[in-house]
């Protein structure tokens, strides 16, 4: 009788390890394809791995998270589909303009952020190109009118003019000369004539309104 029970524990024992490895095999095989997954999103390019979650469970595949665009979400569950292993894919992604700049960078933001910045940089280095270009124009034209020695800066088309110059026509001249160049957008005549100080532009006091003016019926006149 003790022969048959303990046979018949034993028998259990080896089902229940049985049971116990596959269940153990099969959470493996559940992780090592989330993990696959991520990868190929990553590889993709279209998709942040940082912003879909990816569940597993004996190859179902529960998508989760946010994200910018729609098209990130359909390529997510194309991603996930196309994984050796995938039973079925359940997208629970939820589209949410507000998500764009979380997380990790897709492929394709990192390629639209370098985009931009190469653009920004060629537009500053061509913007600069062309002040330094407008600098020396103007120089030239007012050193051959005999105004060298005035002080140019040139930035994004404006220019500003500085130093001292004789007189009063000198400093219109100078200004005349400068507006003319192609490319300039305006001019800060900042020049001084000699010997010259800056008059302050006088404040005026506001005139007292009607009211004020008028005198009241019994107001008292003191002689």
């Amino acid at each position: 009788m003790s022969s048959y029970f303990a046979r018949g524990v034993a028998l259990l024992m080896i089902i229940l390890s049985t049971l116990i490895a596959a269940c153990t095999e099969r959470q493996v095989d559940d992780a090592m394809l989330t993990a696959r997954i991520k990868a190929r999103m990553t590889a993709d390019g279209r998709v942040s791995p940082s912003r879909v979650d990816v569940d597993t469970l004996n190859g179902d595949v529960t998508l989760r998270g946010e994200v910018p665009t729609q098209e990130e979400k359909d390529a997510a569950v194309e991603v996930a589909r196309k994984v050796e292993g995938v039973r079925n894919v359940s997208n629970q992604i939820i589209v949410n303009p507000a998500a764009a700049g979380t997380g990790i960078p897709s492929g394709v933001e990192l390629k639209q952020q370098a985009e931009k910045a190469a653009s920004d940089v060629g537009k500053g280095v061509k913007k600069g190109a062309e002040d330094a270009f407008l600098l020396g124009e103007i120089k030239a034209r007012l050193a051959a009118a005999g105004y060298g020695a005035v002080t140019v800066g040139v930035e994004q088309g404006v220019v500003t003019l500085k130093g001292e110059v004789s007189n009063d026509k000198d400093r219109i001249a100078v200004e005349a000369i400068t507006e003319k160049v192609k490319g300039v957008e305006k001019v800060d005549n900042q020049l001084v004539v000699k010997g010259q100080t800056p008059t302050p532009t006088p404040t005026r006091s506001p005139s007292p309104s009607p009211a004020s003016q008028r005198r009241h019926p019994y107001a008292i006149s003191h002689m």
